[in-house]
């Protein structure tokens, strides 16, 4: 499913991510950019965890603090437990994501996560 908008696309993933609860994926189009973005789970610290995936993009002006924002507010009020960026290529970016505290999974083509939530584990004393 594609959305094309002529919204900013922090407005257009919003309106997705309130649009689709369950397991979906999409191009989503914006007036300042594209995302390919899914729902889906992965394994997080060894616990298999629901994730936004950021798959893939493509900002019209760079340095213009839109993929800021849309990190911001998926932290912020995303229903998953981790937000999930595949395959960065980009130097900067790596940085930059590491600096946000994002937590890297791999070291070629590197993906990295942010756990939103952490989940309550047991205090077992044996």
């Amino acid at each position: 499913m594609s959305l094309i908008r002529r919204q900013p696309l922090q407005k257009v993933l919003k309106t997705w991510l309130k649009e689709n609860q369950k397991k979906a994926r999409a191009w989503l189009y914006g007036s300042d950019g594209m995302l390919y973005v899914r729902r889906t789970e992965h394994w997080i610290e060894d616990l298999h965890r629901s994730c936004i995936d950021i798959g893939s993009i493509e900002i019209n002006k760079k340095s213009q603090g839109v993929f800021t924002a849309l990190l911001t507010d998926l932290i912020k009020t995303a229903d998953t437990e981790a937000i999930y960026v595949e395959s960065v290529l980009n130097e900067r970016l790596v940085k930059y994501l590491l600096k946000r505290g994002f937590k890297q999974v791999n070291a070629y083509e590197p993906s990295f996560y942010y756990l939103r939530r952490e989940i309550p584990t047991m205090d077992i004393n044996w």
